[in-house]
């Protein structure tokens, strides 16, 4: 039987510690934003670096020890990612220690990981850490129950620095209850609860970024990607990841073959792009990245180097 050690890249430096546990290395940069192309490589580390996490402890069914001492810079949507990653293996496996960590060394990434929020988000615990992280209103949640999570979320934005009028909350409320819904009836399709160990779950970070002047929100799910659940609907012309999620953000498309009504939802979820001027829009799928520019009228669809794993939607709306 092969070591766990063999299926880990040496750029993690895998070891074992004395005990027993696996112990990798964070990248150094914990980012999957395709920015340019030397950005390539760091996103492509990132997404394997998160695969190796699920790896390890799910698949190898070993106890894992990340070092985060070096790491120098992460962003918002890779620590919903990590978040995610951590986690889901705290919950399948029921093991609230199953994972441990070093912290950063860097001053100004150490007060970032532990005044943001994440160092909790990620600390041991399952279900009743994720209770505590809403009863405290910690910027990052994890739920299955849009009802519950939906105003907590917006208010949150509010608390945050974002101001609107009541139009505008009812057009933001709408889109993140539909990124939430779409969650609950697409995400999971034919993956029973026993089976994903998560039910129909998310994860998601609300943060106010003062050097950026932005709110972003960020929902993320395990499930079966966009373009997977849409593959019997896509025009023999699509061929990438990408496309598909452009398609599926078409007005007027749906999983549903047989509800010819459904597919509005997309619209809601660009809305929210319509706020703020110069507001945002980013959704990784699978192996694809879409990207919408409202006030640029840029649109933009990247191959991703390694798959994220299920679907992430970001918005990122200016609060001045």
């Amino acid at each position: 039987m092969a070591s766990p050690l063999s299926d880990i890249p040496f750029y993690f430096n895998p070891t074992y510690l004395a005990d027993g546990r696996v112990q990798i290395e964070s990248p150094q940069h914990l980012c999957v934003y395709l920015i340019n192309q030397s950005s390539i490589d760091t996103v492509k580390k990132t997404l394997n670096f998160f695969t190796i996490i699920s790896n390890v402890c799910l698949v190898k069914g070993r106890e894992l020890h990340i070092d985060f001492s070096k790491l120098q810079f992460f962003s918002a949507a890779a620590s919903v990612l990590l978040f995610a990653e951590i986690t889901r293996v705290q919950l399948v496996t029921n093991n609230h220690d199953v994972i441990t960590f070093t912290l950063p060394e860097s001053g100004p990434v150490l007060r970032l990981f532990r005044n943001s929020g994440l160092n909790k988000a990620i600390s041991a615990g399952a279900d009743r850490k994720l209770n505590s992280l809403f009863n405290d209103n910690n910027p990052y949640q994890s739920g299955k129950d849009p009802n519950k999570f939906l105003i907590p979320a917006i208010m949150h934005l509010n608390d945050q620095g974002l101001e609107w009028s009541r139009p505008q909350s009812r057009i933001i409320s709408k889109g993140i209850q539909e990124a939430m819904l779409n969650v609950l009836h697409h995400a999971y399709e034919n993956i029973p609860d026993n089976k994903s160990g998560i039910g129909q779950r998310w994860w998601q970070l609300s943060l106010l970024d003062k050097e950026e002047k932005t709110v972003t929100f960020i929902i993320y799910d395990k499930g079966m990607s966009i373009p997977k659940s849409i593959a019997e609907k896509l025009p023999a012309n699509i061929s990438t990841d990408a496309e598909a999620i452009e398609f599926a953000f078409q007005k007027g498309v749906t999983r549903c073959i047989n509800e010819p009504t459904r597919g509005k939802g997309s619209e809601d979820i660009k809305d929210v792009t319509t706020v703020k001027d110069n507001s945002k829009l980013l959704v990784y799928s699978g192996n694809g990245m879409y990207y919408i520019d409202r006030e640029g009228g840029e649109t933009l669809k990247l191959t991703l180097p390694a798959n994220i794993n299920g679907t992430m939607i970001e918005w990122l709306i200016p609060y001045e």
